[in-house]
């Protein structure tokens, strides 16, 4: 038996002798005629009164919460006092218990700081919130989910769309949510270094600003996207830039025509003309004007051999005017990144080629 529960065991039972003695002055009592003043039954009502406010207080006390090492059966209570004026805070006093393998701050802990004054609105569930460099819901595991959301008729989860207030400073603050990213550092322009799991949906966010999406046959894919507005954020459109013109003298062929069954690599252009330095590509139209005779003329990756495509197809009798074509081109890579390639069919023939870009890939 602990310390605890025999004090308790000694507390009733005086009590139990207190009220045996109490209720022997009542027999007394209750046989004598008269009090005094010919009233029997405000002297009996007294008397009850005071026994029952031993009863009471015999079973206050076996009703008392036992601290938290009370025995088998014992009501178990964790935390500090309470104070009706004050937020409640619950905490474990310690770190893992012992047995584990990995020290924590605190298993368990509601309200971080304990510093809010104010928090308004109706309890769902689990609330927590944390302030300055705290999280206010934190999960963590080492080989499943750290946290799991569900919901019969609302959302699963849900990131956005709500203020928070509290006072700081005697002043209200107000924050709006936003979706957190969900970046991994190893992430580059090749994706992942792991495998999806199958049949569950990933996102992940790389160093590199790409973002990858896991696939129904358990592989990555990268989702990229193609923008037309700038990449400051603004919200402005991309303006339409001619990225070079080879009938210019100040082009990047100095004016010279392009000679059939030749490549020819032009750039890099990220970081130029509006196109962001992370872009991966470009669309636009590409032009061929002032040419010697019928061909064809392809656009690729910079870097690349001719792959056999084509991209434009031309001949008489527009050579003075140009025939023009879109087209959706990715970058080079490596010491190729950023730029692009452009070949002429071998035919003997000479041609200008003009490039415009309406937007790009990122």
């Amino acid at each position: 038996m602990t310390e605890s529960t025999s004090r308790l065991a000694d507390e009733i039972a005086s009590l139990k002798a207190s009220l045996e003695q109490q209720r022997l002055r009542l027999d007394m009592l209750e046989s004598t005629p008269g009090n005094g003043n010919g009233d029997t039954h405000s002297r009996r009502n007294l008397l009850k009164l005071a026994g029952a406010g031993l009863v009471g207080a015999a079973g206050a006390a076996a009703l008392r919460v036992l601290p938290a090492s009370a025995a088998t059966g014992g009501n178990f209570i964790l935390g500090g006092i309470n104070q009706a004026d004050k937020i409640s805070v619950l905490r474990l006093t310690a770190e893992t218990p012992s047995g584990g393998t990995v020290a924590n701050t605190s298993a368990l802990q509601v309200d971080s700081t304990n510093a809010l004054t104010l928090l308004s609105g109706t309890m769902r569930g689990i609330e927590a919130i944390g302030q300055g460099t705290g999280a206010g819901v934190a999960g963590m595991s080492w080989s499943g989910p750290g946290g799991f959301f569900g919901s019969t008729n609302g959302p699963d989860l849900q990131l956005g769309g709500f203020t928070i207030n509290f006072v700081t400073g005697g002043k209200t603050v107000t924050g709006t949510g936003r979706l957190a990213q969900m970046m991994d550092t190893s992430v580059g322009a090749v994706g992942p270094g792991t495998a999806p799991a199958a049949g569950i949906a990933e996102i992940l966010r790389g160093s590199d600003a790409s973002l990858w999406a896991s696939t129904t046959a358990a592989a990555w894919r990268r989702m990229n996207s193609l923008r037309v507005d700038k990449s400051d954020g603004s919200g402005s459109a991309f303006t339409p830039a001619r990225i070079f013109d080879t009938r210019s003298a100040t082009g990047p062929t100095a004016g010279a025509a392009l000679n059939g069954g030749q490549t020819y690599k032009f750039g890099p252009y990220t970081g130029t003309k509006g196109i962001p330095a992370d872009a991966i590509g470009i669309v636009g139209n590409l032009t061929v004007v002032d040419y010697t005779g019928a061909g064809y003329i392809a656009i690729f990756p910079g870097g690349l051999a001719w792959p056999g495509n084509s991209s434009v197809n031309f001949g008489p009798p527009f050579a003075a005017s140009g025939w023009a074509n879109f087209f959706v081109v990715g970058f080079g890579s490596g010491a190729d990144a950023g730029k692009i390639s452009l070949y002429l069919s071998s035919n003997g023939i000479k041609s200008h080629a003009v490039v415009d870009v309406l937007g790009y890939l990122q």
